[in-house]
């Protein structure tokens, strides 16, 4: 079983298959949560803005709205106009004309206070004997303002719906109870209540101002995703998100939150902000659709970026791994078709020198394909994706700041129509200015009195005229230059094309101030105009209200119907032209500008011909948001740093068994052929194969190897054969050349009658004879040769009674080794070449030993040789034949038993002698 799991192998273009999928999702899901996170810090960075401006606007605009109810409720509260009525008609002396007239009035009053508030649906006070609506509503006569107590009676009571007995009890001392006609009007509606009393403390009555919620709709930008409840956890709003949760599920929470904090429950988040005063608290529900479509964006992006990752490992693993292993393969190839004796010249090439890449370039180069380029792919898609969503978000956060402005100066100009709305239908006006000229300075105070009680819509920061029909100033609330024409302000405002005209009028100094103006009409005869009046607001004062949403490159300013810029940061802009419905749409949201792309966001207000222009630069929108992907290039450095490493680690795991593969060939000696590649050693199949190719390899060389050493074995004793016969054809070539001399010796000394030296002759040639045809022994000991050679000698002197012969003999070299018959040829040699013509022949032999050889040297001073004729001895020495007789005969022997470097080295002189040279190894007798 083990040996099964040790030879799977996988093929490398699978092996790059895997690991480019196995590491292109490790890193997508690394990468991908990466992005998310920082994406999600970001946007949740922005939509906290978002959310937080949104909820200071609408706590802003629902504090202002309850700060205006509360005004109004106060305000009648201690009403000296209202009470001053109540007193008159409680006057039993006053006629019931004019008693029904100051009804009439006090009712038209009321009507007058509602409709300055939209969120005023009603107004109803109840007196000891009496009760007055805004809209001819009433309650049960039966009911009247002294029994009705408020329990906190000196506050005014903001009154949830239901919940009127809680807030009231019936008078005591009359031993009466709320009616259900009553409740049938006040219990269904949320209003404010409070004792109408005078300065003194005097009680006159019951106040009720009946509030109509749904206004929030309409008043309260993004009212859809709050709710407001009071101390007790009633709510007195709910937007469309709240309608499915229930706010008793969160009690707890928002009570442990505080008056300012967040809850987070179940996937829903709720910001808390307490509407300081009031005892209020405004629920905010925050959007979290952005979290789930970042989530599905990168599972799909990570799921279409890895199948384009198996798309381009598929292709180009195949290319890549073909690469890679040709050589592989080619080796192994060779390697199996290697045949010696068929192709021992075959070599294995690789690719040129112009065409090389390593292995680490080719991995690299597949990790980019497979791994760096979908993964680049990846974070591009992501952050196109991403950075349209980020540019949305940033869009829509400029967005809520420019809400937040368009809704304050909405808010702002509608209070200054309602002062000179409610001024121009205001009784005490409308007396004083149908007056004959001279008639309105007895109500002067009155008029500054109705002007002073309007401070809370901000009249006293805004200078206030009031003009006769004939454009005669009558009145203001500030100092006036005695030269102001107020014909020329009004003649100005006509052009303005509403009913509320305005100018813009320009100081000595420079300053700005936007003028408005209405005509007062005669409430008995509509038709006719009895004054004007004029409110001027401070440009500086203006511009604040919208000052923060101005920055870097962004501007905001007003423009009126005309087109012409009638408030703006920059003063200098004041008055001069921008054409807000010629603006070009262009893609992504922006318009273009003055051939520039810009954001330009435009609210048309509801009372003027004015429009609230913001324009924010296109490229600070986009570059915001590719600051974020400039900040995470370190990625793309990192993935690249890994795909480097990658392909270093690869290519060093490819190259181990490769390495060890080529330190097996390097190592291999055929003296040792057991060096083998060890099974399983490599993972992938390829050069798994090409170690079991090898290991083949190593298994056919031992055989050639064995059959090589039998062959080998086999010719070289035949070669010794050969050699052997030849050497005793050679040895048998001295019998008959040596024969043929003695015999003429013999013929000579039988001719000189000299037998005792010829009997003495025969038996040393006989014993020579016996020595010679031993053929058993080529090689003899030194000492056998040398006898053989003195025998010799003696023979010649028998002949040759002039010559003399020296032997000097190392005795280190007596005991050793040497071929047959090979110093009496040359001895031989030298008696007959060198003795010719001469009366004497002086012959020396010296026998040395040094350096693991032995030198024989046979010196004559016999003819010597000339020049030419050595020439030609040595030529034929040196060459192959062996077909010679003499030291030829000798000297191939030599050769043939000792190798080429041995032989007979000849140095000679003509006149002077000759000296044979012969240098043989040293071996010892066994």
């Amino acid at each position: 079983m083990s040996r099964m799991k040790r030879n799977r192998k996988i093929k490398f273009s699978r092996f790059l298959i895997i690991v480019a999928l196995a590491v292109g999702l490790v890193l997508m899901l690394l990468t991908g949560s990466i992005l998310y996170v920082k994406t999600k810090m970001f946007i949740t960075e922005k939509k906290d803005f978002i959310h937080s401006t949104r909820m200071n606007q609408i706590a802003y605009d629902v504090g202002k709205i309850f700060d205006g109810l509360y005004h109004i409720a106060d305000n009648l509260k201690h009403n000296e106009r209202l009470i001053s009525y109540i007193e008159d008609l409680q006057n039993d002396k006053l006629d019931p004309y004019r008693k029904y007239f100051l009804s009439k009035e006090i009712e038209s009053y009321l009507y007058n206070i509602e409709k300055e508030n939209a969120f005023v649906k009603h107004i109803l006070v109840l007196t000891d004997n009496n009760q007055f609506s805004s809209n001819q509503k009433y309650v049960d006569y039966g009911l009247v303002g002294r029994d009705m107590l408020v329990k906190k009676n000196n506050e005014t009571s903001l009154v949830p719906p239901g919940k009127t007995r809680d807030f009231f009890s019936a008078g005591e001392e009359n031993g009466k109870t709320i009616s259900d006609a009553t409740l049938a009007m006040l219990d269904g509606s949320l209003y404010l209540a409070n004792v109408l009393t005078d300065k003194n403390g005097k009680r006159y009555g019951t106040l009720f101002v009946v509030l109509d919620s749904t206004e929030f709709t309409e008043a309260v930008a993004g009212h859809e995703h709050i709710a407001l409840i009071n101390d007790r956890m009633i709510d007195i709003f709910k937007g469309g998100t709240f309608n499915e949760l229930k706010l008793e599920d969160i009690g707890d929470a928002i009570e442990r939150a505080g008056d300012s904090g967040k809850i987070v429950k179940n996937n829903i988040n709720i910001r808390i902000k307490n509407i300081p005063f009031y005892q209020l608290k405004l629920l905010y529900l925050e959007e979290n659709g952005f979290h789930n479509k970042q989530v599905r964006l990168i599972g799909t992006l990570i799921a279409g970026t890895f199948v384009l990752c198996i798309g381009m490992a598929f292709v180009s693993s195949r290319s890549i791994s073909g690469k890679i292993l040709f050589p592989v393969r080619r080796l192994i190839l060779l390697l199996e078709r290697y045949d010696i004796e068929k192709n021992p010249l075959n070599r294995f090439r690789g690719p040129g020198k112009s065409r090389k890449l390593y292995l680490r370039d080719r991995f690299f180069l597949y990790f980019l394909i497979t791994i760096m380029l979908p993964l680049l792919s990846f974070i591009v898609i992501y952050y196109w994706q991403s950075s349209t969503i980020m540019a949305n978000e940033i869009k829509r956060s400029y967005y809520t700041v420019y809400e937040k402005n368009a809704n304050e100066i909405e808010h702002f100009l509608n209070q200054k129509e309602i002062i000179m709305t409610r001024l121009a239908f205001d009784s005490i006006v409308q007396s004083d200015l149908r007056m004959q000229p001279g008639g309105v300075k007895a109500g002067f105070k009155e008029i500054h009195k109705i002007v002073s009680e309007y401070r809370y819509l901000g009249s006293d920061k805004d200078t206030i005229r009031i003009f006769d029909r004939h454009f005669q100033l009558l009145y203001s609330n500030r100092v006036e230059l005695p030269e102001l024409d107020g014909k020329q302000i009004f003649d100005k405002m006509k052009s303005s094309g509403s009913f509320f005209g305005y100018s813009v009028e320009t100081d000595d100094l420079g300053n700005h101030a936007v003028t408005l103006g209405i005509p007062v009409k005669n409430l008995s005869q509509i038709s006719e105009t009895i004054g004007y009046i004029t409110l001027s607001i401070d440009g500086i004062y203006l511009r604040n209200l919208y000052a923060n949403g101005k920055g870097g490159d962004n501007e905001t300013f007003l423009v009126d119907w005309n087109q012409q810029i009638i408030s703006h940061q920059n003063k200098d802009a004041i008055l001069q032209k921008f054409d807000s419905e010629a603006i070009a749409p262009g893609e992504d949201g922006y318009t273009v500008v003055n051939g520039k792309k810009q954001y330009v966001y435009t609210t048309k207000l509801k009372h003027l011909p004015w429009t609230y222009v913001s324009v924010y630069d296109y490229s600070s929108v986009r570059n915001e948001s590719l600051r974020l992907i400039y900040n995470d290039l370190y990625l793309v450095v990192i993935i690249f740093l890994l795909v480097l490493i990658l392909s270093y680690v690869m290519a060093h795991l490819l190259l181990k068994p490769l390495n060890r593969l080529n330190l097996l060939f390097m190592r291999f000696e055929l003296e040792d052929v057991d060096s083998h590649y060890a099974d399983g050693e490599a993972m992938i199949d390829e050069v798994d194969q090409l170690g079991r190719t090898f290991n083949a390899m190593i298994g056919r060389i031992e055989d050639l190897i064995d059959e090589a050493m039998i062959a080998d074995r086999e010719r070289i004793r035949l070669q010794y054969e050969k050699r052997e016969t030849q050497i005793t054809a050679l040895q048998a070539q001295i019998n008959p050349h040596f024969l043929y001399n003695t015999l003429d010796t013999f013929i000579f000394m039988i001719e000189k009658d000299e037998r005792a030296k010829a009997i003495e002759m025969v038996t040393s040639l006989s014993r020579l004879f016996r020595y010679i045809t031993n053929k058993e022994q080529l090689l003899v000991p030194l000492k056998e040769e040398i006898a053989y050679a003195k025998s010799y000698v003696h023979l010649m002197k028998h002949r040759y009674e002039h010559i003399v012969c020296e032997w000097n003999i190392d005795d280190a070299a007596l005991e050793c080794r040497t071929l047959k018959l090979i110093l009496q040829p040359v001895i031989e040699n030298a008696i007959q070449h060198g003795s010719f013509g001469q009366d004497s022949l002086r012959i020396e032999v010296s026998i040395r030993a040094a350096g693991g050889f032995i030198e024989l040297e046979v010196k004559d001073d016999g003819n010597g040789i000339g020049e030419r004729e050595l020439r030609e001895i040595r030529d034929q020495l040196a060459g192959p034949t062996v077909q010679r007789i003499g030291i030829f005969n000798v000297n191939a022997r030599m050769k043939l038993n000792y190798g080429e470097s041995c032989g007979l080295q000849i140095e000679s002189e003509l006149g002077r002698g000759t000296t044979v040279r012969m240098i043989i190894p040293m071996f010892p007798m066994d």
